[in-house]
């Protein structure tokens, strides 16, 4: 049985572009953009870069970070600096001050059974805690509590396959924090906001009906090379 890679990023993204979710906006997945992602060419912006280095404070705490002045400078493994103002460093404070056990970038995979391939997933969470046990993936938005509704994050296949990997959690957080720009070269996070979902009998015949899609796109556009696992 050959194997291929599929990462829940990738397959969310596919599932994006299918549905059409963005069509018009900046965020729109074009059939380009969804073959550049497939042959893992890099796709950077703006926002990207400061939700990188929200999770990097997220991880590793301000201490490192924090400026006299109280604001907060972030370099980016891209050579890029994030500066955030003072307000980011309270908000990212308090968060890790309500989740002093959290455990950070966790590796998990994923192995499943699809059109005759061994699929396997890879990946990291944000976030771990026990008792309770929940698994959080840190998200940075431009819109505010109110306009989104935990309906158009519910159909994501990225919950369902973190919770297909790790079968001992049955709940799934999304901690969502709002950028707004409020200053020149320094943003501003909003507190954040979080939608919670629980494990589902169907979580894994979803999974796999989008990755049959994906399988088909890729064979589709020639492009099977590009998630095939290399034999070492």
């Amino acid at each position: 049985m050959s194997k291929i890679k599929i990462s829940p990023s990738t397959l969310e993204i596919f599932r994006s572009f299918k549905e059409e979710k963005f069509e018009g906006t900046e965020y729109q997945v074009t059939i380009e953009k969804m073959i550049g992602y497939i042959k893992g060419e890099k796709q950077f912006s703006q926002a990207m870069t400061q939700g990188k280095a929200l999770h990097e404070l997220l991880e590793h705490g301000t201490e490192n970070y924090a400026q006299p002045d109280g604001s907060v400078i972030v370099k980016t493994e891209d050579g890029q600096k994030v500066h955030f103002v003072p307000y980011v460093k309270r908000v990212v404070d308090r968060y890790r001050q309500l989740h002093p056990d959290m455990m950070h970038e966790i590796p998990l995979h994923l192995n499943m059974n699809v059109m005759g391939y061994e699929v396997r997933s890879n990946m990291r969470l944000d976030g771990l805690e026990y008792a309770p046990s929940v698994i959080y993936d840190h998200k940075t938005s431009s819109k505010a509590y109110g306009q989104v509704t935990e309906y158009q994050y519910y159909d994501s296949v990225q919950w369902r396959m973190y919770l297909l990997a790790c079968d001992d959690v049955n709940v799934f957080q999304y901690d969502i924090f709002h950028f707004q720009q409020n200053v020149p070269g320094a943003v501003r996070p909003l507190e954040y906001y979080n939608f919670q979902f629980f494990r589902e009998t169907d979580m894994e015949q979803i999974v796999g009906d989008w990755m049959m899609g994906y399988i088909k796109f890729c064979e589709q556009y020639d492009l099977m090379d590009f998630i095939k696992i290399k034999q070492k």
